[in-house]
C-alpha cells in the first residue's frame, strides 16, 4: 500500500515537473512513515543548482509560529504573561495600555499593517530592525479598538519581536537560535539577511513571462513576522518537537492550537497558527482538521500543514512566486488517502488544416439580430 502511494506521488509530481518546471521541495510523513522528501527544479537558475532537501527557503509567515512559541516559552520561565499590556515593555507606545500580547499574537491589536502601506516597497530596501520598523506605524491611529476584530497585521509581530529583545536583552535572532533552533537540532533554520554567506540558500524568482529575480527585500524589516529561512527537514524536526514535550509544555502548546479568534467560517487563529476545518476530498463533505501556516515573501511560498486526525504532515516549499503550493498540498493529501488525482500533462501543439474554413474569411457586421459578411472593396 505504501509503495503504491509513493509511486502515485512520484507520478503526480513528475507530471507537474513536465507542466511548469516545478521548483519545489516537498516532505510527506504519516504516522512516522516518511513517504516523500525530495527537491525538484532549480534553487539557482543562473548556476543550474538543483533544489534538494537541504535547500534553504525563506518561509515568510510560517515564521510567526516561532515568534509565538518564544512568547509561550518566556511565559513558562515567568518573564512575562500573554495578558501583559504593551505599555509594560514600550512605555511610550500610543494605546499601549489597551493592547496586550494576546492582541498582538492574534492579530486583534488594531495596529495598521505596515506591509500594506504605499511606501512599503521603499522601506523594504533598507536595513530596518524591529526598533526602527516600529517607528513607521507607531504613531498612526489604530484601525479598530484592540480585541474588537481580527485583521492580519505583520506590524503586531514586529512589535512582538521587539518585546522579546527588550525582555531578554538579546537580538531576536540570537534568542530564537539559542532557545529553539539549536536545542531542537534545527541547524538549517535562522533569521535571514543579505550579508551572510548561507550554504544551500535558494534564490527567489517570479514569473513575468519568463523567470526573473524576485524584488530585493531587506529581510530585517520582517523580523518576527516573516524573516526566517528553513528546510523541509528542519520544519519536520520542529513538528516532532511541537507535538511533544521537547520544548513547550502541553498547556502552552494547547494555547497555540486553541482557536482564539475567528478568521472566517472555516478558519480560526490561535497563537501564530491557523486552525481550520477543510474539505479536501473532491467528492466528500467531510472536513479535516488542519493546523499550520502558509507563508509568502518575495520569490518564495511555503505550506506547512498537519492533518491532525490523520496524523499526516505535508510541507511544500517553493522558490517561485506566484506558485500553487496549497493546491499541490491538497492533491498530495488526496493521493495519500487513496483518491484518484489527475496526473498533470504538458499541453501539445495541435496542427489544424485551415483551408476548409477559408471561405468564411472576411469582415462581418451585426445589426443585433443577425451577423452577416460584407465586402467593403
Amino acid at each position: 500500500m505504501e509503495k503504491r502511494v509513493v509511486d502515485k506521488l512520484d507520478a503526480y509530481i513528475e507530471g507537474q515537473v513536465s507542466v511548469d518546471g516545478f521548483c519545489r521541495t516537498i516532505l510527506v510523513e504519516q504516522s512516522g512513515n516518511r513517504l516523500l522528501s525530495k527537491g525538484w527544479g532549480l534553487a539557482n537558475r543562473e548556476h543550474l543548482v538543483p533544489n534538494q532537501i537541504e535547500t534553504k527557503f525563506r518561509i515568510g509567515s510560517v515564521s510567526k509560529q516561532f515568534t509565538a512559541a518564544a512568547f509561550l516559552l518566556l511565559q513558562e520561565q515567568g518573564k512575562l504573561s500573554i495578558n501583559d499590556k504593551l505599555s509594560r515593555f514600550i512605555n511610550d507606545y500610543p494605546n499601549g495600555d489597551k493592547i496586550t500580547i494576546h492582541h498582538l499574537l492574534t492579530h486583534t491589536s488594531g495596529i495598521p499593517n505596515f506591509t500594506n502601506f504605499p511606501e512599503y516597497r521603499s522601506m523594504a530596501r533598507v536595513f530596518s530592525p524591529p526598533e526602527l520598523t516600529i517607528t513607521h506605524f507607531k504613531h498612526l491611529p489604530l484601525d479598530f479598538n484592540p480585541g474588537e476584530r481580527f485583521f492580519y497585521s505583520n506590524s503586531g509581530y514586529i512589535v512582538l519581536a521587539r518585546i522579546i529583545e527588550l525582555v531578554t536583552g538579546e537580538c531576536f535572532s540570537d534568542f530564537l537560535d539559542k532557545s529553539i533552533f539549536k536545542p531542537l537540532g534545527m541547524y538549517n533554520t535562522g533569521t535571514d539577511n543579505s550579508v551572510a554567506v548561507l550554504l544551500n540558500r535558494a534564490s527567489g524568482y517570479k514569473v513575468w513571462g519568463n523567470y526573473v529575480h524576485a524584488d530585493y527585500l531587506e529581510m530585517s524589516i520582517m523580523t518576527g513576522a516573516g524573516g526566517l529561512y528553513s528546510t523541509v527537514e528542519d520544519l519536520y524536526l520542529w513538528d516532532i518537537a511541537f507535538y511533544s514535550d521537547m520544548l513547550l509544555s502541553e498547556k502552552s502548546r494547547n494555547l497555540m492550537m486553541t482557536p482564539q479568534v475567528v478568521v472566517n467560517g472555516a478558519t480560526n487563529y490561535g497563537y501564530g497558527l491557523n486552525i481550520s476545518n477543510e474539505v479536501i476530498l473532491e467528492n466528500s463533505l467531510q472536513t479535516h482538521k488542519v493546523i499550520g501556516l502558509s507563508g509568502a515573501v518575495d520569490g518564495f511560498m511555503t505550506e506547512y500543514q498537519r492533518f491532525i486526525n490523520e496524523d499526516l504532515l505535508i510541507i511544500v516549499m517553493s522558490n517561485v512566486h506566484p506558485s500553487q503550493p496549497a493546491v499541490i498540498l491538497k492533491d498530495v493529501a488526496r493521493i495519500v488517502w487513496g483518491e484518484e488525482v489527475a496526473i498533470p500533462q504538458s499541453s501539445k501543439n495541435i496542427i489544424v488544416n485551415h483551408s476548409p474554413y477559408d471561405c468564411f474569411t472576411g469582415k462581418y457586421l451585426s445589426n443585433n439580430k443577425k451577423i452577416y459578411p460584407y465586402n467593403n472593396n
